[in-house]
């Protein structure tokens, strides 16, 4: 992806909820194991 490439290109918002859906994405299958 180009954002590992340039990740200064990604705006902070947009990086925070990049994480947050990561987050969720890996943490629900876990919380409902």
């Amino acid at each position: 992806m180009l954002g590992d490439k340039t990740p200064v290109l990604i705006p902070p918002l947009q990086r925070v909820d990049a994480e947050a859906r990561a987050d969720k994405t890996v943490h629900i299958p876990f919380d409902k194991a």
